[in-house]
């Protein structure tokens, strides 16, 4: 069948229309269709390291490559918002029968400093966590706030990561005694996870569990369960 312009949707994956009937997820006129989806890696249950260590609280959807990356980069780089919405719409689904994450108590995102967010205008991590919240029916709530500006962790090399995000947060006094699911993006090292969790843990939070919606695959510390 084919379809005119404005009619079915279109997948930012492969730029084609598609009916709904082959679209696996939609956002107003914009769709993950199914052949798209089926090329986006699922993360495979590898042992997800944090900063230098390997950490169990850690969740993952997909691999940060091919189809989901090229979809990942419009949204957060371009302003293609509704790429976000999609995004994490396939992501939480992934972790729907992760039965401890809907026992938090509410969902946080790590923030952006505000020279960032006056440069993007938006803070993509909420974006997807919109998603999150819905799934696990989970309050989501701004309790870190970015208080150092540093470069973008993408642009920094590995052993300076750690060091891009010391003392790069503060936490509101609300986290005291709340199990918290907080979310980023992209899981590089985990460094900038690990901050926020350490942050969030000396501020009082009883636990954290961190989630992202991709991984980026390290050949050399990987490890399968």
């Amino acid at each position: 069948m084919i379809f005119t312009w404005g009619f079915g949707y279109s997948c930012c994956g492969c730029d084609r229309r598609v009916s709904k009937e082959n679209a696996v997820y939609t956002y107003n006129n914009s769709c993950i269709c199914k052949e798209c989806y089926s090329k986006m890696e699922r993360f495979d249950g590898a042992r997800i390291i944090l900063g230098d260590a390997y950490n169990d609280h850690t969740y993952t959807s997909f691999y940060y490559k091919g189809l989901f990356k090229k979809i990942f980069i419009a949204f957060k780089f371009s302003g293609y918002i509704a790429n976000g919405h999609l995004l994490g719409m396939a992501a939480a689904d992934i972790l729907a029968d992760k039965t401890e994450l809907y026992a938090c108590d509410c969902i946080t995102a790590v923030p952006l400093s505000k020279e960032r967010m006056n440069e993007r205008g938006y803070n993509q991590s909420e974006i997807l966590a919109e998603h999150y919240s819905e799934l696990f029916g989970l309050e989501y709530m701004h309790l870190l706030k970015r208080v150092k500006h540093s470069q973008a962790q993408s642009a920094s090399e590995t052993v300076s990561r750690a060091l891009n995000v010391k003392n790069a947060f503060t936490a509101s006094d609300e986290v005291f005694g709340k199990k918290i699911l907080l979310l980023d993006d992209v899981h590089t090292t985990g460094s900038t996870l690990a901050e926020c969790k350490n942050t969030l843990l000396t501020a009082g939070a009883l636990e954290v569990y961190l989630v992202t919606a991709s991984y980026v695959y390290h050949k050399r510390r990987a490890r399968l369960y």
